[in-house]
């Protein structure tokens, strides 16, 4: 008893102390200090507004220039303003204008940014007029200086700025050479642990170290270009302005020292192990490749070659699935009155994609960003949230004046700021953006003039798995109203689009009755593999052999409408007959049957199918199968022999052999020794005739004595007449047909008149229409330029031979083992896996696991194994359970008043009336009754 109440007493303190620690955990999150950013928080970049001076508007040095946004608990959406909480404005008196964003992968981030030109850049003279207020100035002057808030305290137009993480501390991280330009924006290698800041005014990519010291730099125009085989472009320094200078020109961008185009560079971002950068020119998207050190490599090349809508690409990031998004801005653009920055209403944010080959496809996908027409409404930043939310920064993002009634229902029309879209949400889709979240950056709805007053956007992504194995985010589709399939886990990156993957299975095929035809059934499973639900149609077409027929009808667990139009070795063209639904991980299957002769001579019969889905990954809409053919079955014995049951019913001393079944039985045959066989003679050769005599030899033919084994003859041939050899005449090309009379050329024909040694001729040919190449297969002048492994064939365009090709399937191999996660370095490895390394073709990967058990669901884990849970029986209303089974209950029949329960049956009662004993008074000669009863026979009987 004591030792029982001496366990409680431990238990009730072990639960006290947790919930004081909890307590107190909680009170350290809510305390100032804890972190300025959560997970799904943004730092967005803008201009700090202006203030009236002596009637002249003037750099607002209170104003927010860096802006903690917390966007993580937005409602579904709809179009409408949301206003999530502010919980840090860093004002430009502590750090200028600044454009580029960037954070580090501390816990919380720290928040670096840099300054910029982007807003414009403003100048002051000393006071003249004596009201305390200096000047403000439109161009360069001997004694001109920048206005106070334009950059940061003791910092330059190359100034980098970092904000602790944990307190909101302002202090200045580096500090770049740079007069007046400004630096452009700015990327984090986590891997290396440093970062890069490209710079508008030399052109130069910065290599800076976590202490904020420039380690190295990287020239596009000097290096870059000429390892892609362009003209070296260098920094040439009499570009560089100065505000002191009369030249120098505030309304005039071409004035503020801007480097060349061929060698700017704005928009960065690293991305395994290489740095993806945009020049100006084009725009185009460029990479070099980055060391292990963390220096860059010579291996500078072209990514995308223009990017659509001619403004330069001032931000970009790469998806956890490998996607590319950018964004782009107007360039740079003065304003007096500090109300327009750049050129507005042609910006957009794109995403671009790779094809099966990991080449990226030079046509990109884009977002609508804003109501307002052609919905290119971005301002140059953009950022990635855990949810799959693209969030970009843009002007007057709900001013669109033929939507203002039902936009006004969602808040406020004239918006500068932020826009949240889903990942997938690209046009057609969301157009107009009615299915995303908008945010103000100032908080100001009355400043329509405004454009370019927002940059750039980071966005905090702390996406950890859990320990149950999924994510923290709330991951699409998977709602209430779906349940997965047994087993059925999301990816790492769940992608948020219908993603059907098709797969062939192999087969064993089987001969049709005694003949050779041979009979082989395909099974293809259609599976949608992405987060979203797909509803449509479904299309496979069945490439098979020659001499290959489609056996109708299909099978499968839906409804498939099956042709073969061209006929015997033609594609099989498959539709679904009604419009399909495929949840997230389920699956529909094809069966078809189809038969082809010679199996005799023909092991396996392979043929590829196609899924025709218009969906965004095609990698996996593509498979083969392969049909094993049997050997064929003997049933009859080889020539010469005789079947026999048994081998007692074969007769003596026969052959016996058994082939397969069959007892084979033939006579010995009886070697006779051969008789000896005289010497051969001579012999003449093949082109010569044998004489015995010399003298019947023909006169001037050449003869010649041969003699062997005693016996001599002569063999001769006919002198050798050689006759002139007639000139050549004239020949046609190949694909064409040679005519004598051009009478005879067929209608519509192209021809050409060839004469050659005197001899005349016409050729011709057919005209032929442009051949095309076909889906999925690229054009090469040359069969050198095709690809190793390319599937190619011939086709002709204007009169020249050309080759289509396409790439052949190519099945990756597995690196990592079943369940375990493939990692770049050691370092990546989370703290407590077990980790193994594998070498791969000259390349060495990290495969890690983790040491404890995850159950899937309907599984517990005891020890280091999962076991299947207890069932727990519910029986429905009416039953009870009995040991594993439910069983009806027993009936219990209860009878109202007046019936009785006769087996499962309730009849009525059976009424016996008992008449009242009445003393009957003694008259002589009369019997009297009791009421309702009436006397027979001297008996009271009822009535």
């Amino acid at each position: 008893m004591q030792k029982a109440y001496n366990s409680g007493i431990v238990i009730f303190m072990a639960f006290v102390m947790s919930l004081v620690a909890s307590l107190s955990i909680a009170r350290a999150q809510d305390e100032p200090g804890h972190g300025i950013m959560t997970n799904g928080d943004a730092a967005v970049t803008g201009f700090s507004g202006t203030s009236d001076q002596n009637g002249q508007p003037f750099i607002n040095t209170e104003g927010t220039s860096v802006k903690i946004i917390g966007l993580s608990d937005a409602e579904n959406p709809r179009g409408q303003v949301i206003q999530p909480p502010v919980k840090l404005e860093t004002p430009a008196r502590s750090v200028g204008q600044v454009f580029g964003v960037a954070l580090d992968n501390a816990t919380p981030p720290n928040i670096y940014v840099t300054a910029t030109s982007s807003y414009g850049l403003s100048i002051v003279t000393p006071d003249t007029n004596g009201d305390g207020i200096p000047e403000k100035a439109t161009t360069g002057a001997a004694d001109a200086t920048f206005m106070a808030g334009q950059f940061g305290p003791e910092g330059g137009a190359g100034s980098i700025w970092k904000i602790d993480g944990t307190t909101g501390a302002v202090s200045q991280f580096a500090n770049i050479e740079n007069s007046v330009a400004g630096l452009g924006n700015i990327s984090f290698d986590a891997t290396h642990y440093q970062f890069f800041v490209s710079d508008l005014e030399s052109g130069l990519v910065h290599r800076i170290g976590m202490n904020g010291q420039i380690i190295d730099t990287f020239d596009h125009g000097a290096t870059g270009r000429p390892v892609a085989g362009l003209e070296a472009v260098n920094d040439d320094p009499s570009l560089k302005a100065d505000i002191t200078n009369p030249d120098f020109d505030t309304e005039n961008a071409d004035t503020w020292g801007l480097t060349d185009v061929r060698r700017r560079v704005w928009g960065l971002s690293f991305y395994r192990n290489r740095l993806y950068y945009s020049p100006t020119e084009g725009p185009q998207v460029w990479s070099v490749g980055i060391k292990q050190d963390g220096s860059f490599a010579d291996d500078a090349r072209v990514e995308i070659q223009t990017v659509p809508g001619g403004f330069p690409v001032s931000d970009m990031l790469f998806t956890s699935n490998g996607k590319m998004i950018l964004a782009q801005r107007g360039g740079h653009f003065g304003s007096t009155d500090y109300s327009q920055f750049h050129t507005p209403g042609n910006n957009a944010v794109l995403r671009y994609g790779r094809d099966e080959t990991g080449k990226w496809i030079q046509e990109p996908k884009e977002y609508a960003i804003g109501f307002p027409p052609d919905h290119k409404n971005a301002s140059g930043g953009v950022g990635l949230a855990c949810g799959n939310v693209i969030w970009s920064t843009g002007d007057a993002l709900r001013n669109d004046p033929a939507l203002a009634d039902r936009l006004s229902q969602g808040g406020e029309l004239v918006i500068n700021g932020l826009q949240g879209s889903r990942y997938s949400a690209v046009r057609p889709l969301n157009t107009p953006p009615f299915s995303s979240w908008f945010v103000d950056y100032d908080g100001q709805f009355n400043d329509p003039q405004n454009i370019g007053h927002v940059g750039d956007v980071e966005i905090y992504r702390d996406c950890q798995r859990r320990t149950d194995g999924y994510f923290e985010e709330r991951w699409p589709g998977w709602t209430p109203e779906w349940i997965p399939p047994g087993g059925w886990y999301p990816p790492e990156w769940w992608p948020e689009y219908p993603d059907l993957r098709l797969i062939k299975r192999n087969t064993r095929c089987k001969y049709v009755g005694k003949s050779l035809i041979v009979e082989c059934k395909f099974k293809m499973i259609v599976t949608n593999v992405g987060a979203v639900v797909y509803t449509g149609p479904l299309n496979i077409v069945d490439n098979v052999p020659a001499n290959v027929t489609y056996v109708p009808p299909p099978a499968g667990n839906i409804a498939w409408n099956c042709q073969q139009p061209g006929g015997s070795g033609a594609p099989i063209v498959c539709n679904s007959v009604n419009i399909e639904t495929l949840f997230p991980g389920h699956s529909k299957t094809l069966i078809l049957k189809m038969r082809y002769t010679g199996g005799k001579h023909r092991r396996r019969i392979k043929n590829c199918a196609i899924l025709e889905v218009p969906d965004e990954y095609l990698a996996n809409n593509e498979d083969c199968g392969f049909g094993k053919v049997p050997r064929p079955v003997r049933k009859y014995c080889p020539k010469g022999w005789t079947r026999y049951p048994t081998t007692g019913s074969v007769p003596n001393g026969w052959q016996i052999q058994t082939i397969g079944k069959l007892i084979c039985a033939k006579p010995r045959r009886i070697v006779v020794p051969p008789l000896p066989l005289p010497l051969p003679g001579p012999v003449c050769r093949r082109n010569e005739d044998r004489f015995f005599n010399p003298a019947d030899i023909p006169p001037r033919w050449r003869s010649r004595r041969v003699t062997r084994n005693g016996r001599t003859v002569w063999c001769a041939k006919p002198p050798i007449i050689v006759d002139p050899v007639p000139l050549p005449g004239p020949v046609c090309r190949r694909g064409e047909r040679r005519y004598f009379n051009p009478n005879d050329i067929p209608p519509r024909w192209r021809s050409r008149r060839m004469t050659r040694n005197g001899r005349t001729v016409w050729c011709a040919k057919p005209a032929l229409a442009l051949e095309q190449c076909r889906r999925g297969e690229t054009l090469f002048t040359s069969r050198q330029a095709i690809p190793r492994g390319w599937k190619r064939r011939v086709i002709f365009q204007n009169r020249r031979r050309v080759w289509c090709a396409r790439p052949g399937i190519v099945t990756p191999v597995r690196i990592c083992a079943k369940g375990e996660r493939r990692f770049a370095n050691q370092s990546q490895v989370p703290r407590g896996w077990k980790w193994r390394q594998v070498r791969r073709n000259g390349v060495t990967y990290i495969c890690a696991k983790r040491q404890f058990v995850i159950c899937k669901p309907g599984t517990h884990r005891v020890g280091k194994r999962c076991v299947p849970d207890r069932v727990q029986i519910i029986c429905r209303k009416g039953t009870h359970r009995v040991g594993k089974r439910c069983v009806p209950n027993r009936v219990q029949i209860i009878c109202r008043k007046g019936t009785h329960r006769v087996g499962k049956r309730c009849v009525k009662d059976t009424i016996i009336i008992k008449p009242r004993p009445v003393a009957p008074r003694l008259i002589p000669g009369l019997i009297r009754c009791p009421v309702g009863t009436r006397r027979v026979n001297g008996r009271c009987v009822k009535n």
